[in-house]
């Protein structure tokens, strides 16, 4: 569970799924409770719907969000590495990014349905 996670580790980005579901918590709820206690800490959505999701999770607190099936359909994690990019240099998480042409150790939460 990303909360478990997060009490236990620092990290500077979650990315996850809108449609997560897990304990009957999904995304949006996700979203809200580490908005409510982690209020700086960089949230990013992924989904296969339509981008009308997206603009409804940054709507309601989310920092970004990445269409998942740009991801599949083009296979290029370029586009995912340059979203999180842009969402920790825009939270100023990692300024060091901004001016970062190789690889940077960022801590990112990942949580996902076993």
């Amino acid at each position: 569970d990303a909360l478990k996670i997060l009490e236990k580790e620092s990290v500077n980005l979650v990315l996850t799924d809108i449609e997560l579901v897990k304990d009957k918590r999904g995304g949006f709820e996700l979203l809200k409770e580490i908005k409510i206690k982690y209020t700086n800490l960089p949230v990013i959505g992924m989904s296969f719907t339509s981008p009308e999701i997206g603009k409804g999770f940054i709507g309601k607190g989310g920092d970004g969000f990445f269409p998942k099936s740009k991801f599949w359909e083009v296979n290029d994690e370029e586009l995912l590495l340059d979203e999180i990019k842009r969402v920790l240099v825009t939270n100023h998480v990692g300024k060091s990014l901004s001016n970062a042409s190789n690889t940077t150790s960022v801590n990112v939460v990942v949580p996902h349905d076993t």
